[in-house]
C-alpha cells in the first residue's frame, strides 16, 4: 500500500523526475533507505491542475504517531501511517463520543500503547485474549 502523495517539486519527488531538490539520480532519503515512487496525478491532492504528485512506498516500520486513545491498531502494530487511519482515528472519536468511552480508554490515559494495542486487536478480531502469545509472535515476525 502507499503512504501519501508529495508534490512532484518537493525533494522527495526529485528521484522521479520532479525538479526539487538534488537531481543526481540517486532516491536514497535522508538515512540512505532506498524508496520507490509511483507517479500519480491524484485530483484531489493537488493545489492546482498544474501540479502533479508521486506517492511514496510504505515503510515497512515507522513511528508511532498520534494519541493511543485514537490511534488505529496498524499505528499500534507500528506500520506506516496512511489516510485509512485517519478514517479510524475519526471512527474512534465518534464511538467516543457516542458511547462516553472506549475499551482502551484507561490504558490509554495511564499511556500503556502496549494494551491499547492488544484491546484494539481483540476488537478487531487478531487476538483472542490478551495474553494471547500467537498475535504477539505474529506482529514481531510482521515487524
Amino acid at each position: 500500500s502507499k503512504s501519501f502523495v508529495v508534490p512532484v517539486t518537493s525533494s522527495s519527488a526529485a528521484a522521479v523526475g520532479g525538479g526539487g531538490g538534488d537531481d543526481d539520480g540517486d532516491d536514497a532519503d535522508a538515512v540512505g533507505v532506498k524508496e520507490e515512487r509511483i507517479m500519480w496525478d491524484g485530483p484531489w491532492d493537488a493545489p492546482s491542475p498544474d501540479v502533479k504528485g508521486c506517492l511514496r512506498a510504505e515503510r515497512s516500520q515507522a513511528d508511532f504517531r498520534g494519541t493511543s486513545m485514537y490511534a488505529s491498531l496498524r499505528v499500534h502494530q507500528g506500520r506506516d501511517y496512511c489516510r485509512r487511519d485517519d478514517v479510524w482515528g475519526l471512527l474512534y472519536v465518534f464511538c467516543d463520543l457516542i458511547s462516553g468511552g472506549l475499551p482502551w480508554m484507561n490504558y490509554a490515559l495511564e499511556r500503556n500503547r502496549d494494551m491499547c494495542r492488544k484491546i484494539k486487536e481483540i476488537v478487531h478480531g487478531e487476538r483472542k485474549t490478551v495474553d494471547d502469545d500467537e498475535a504477539d509472535v505474529k506482529i514481531k515476525k510482521e515487524g
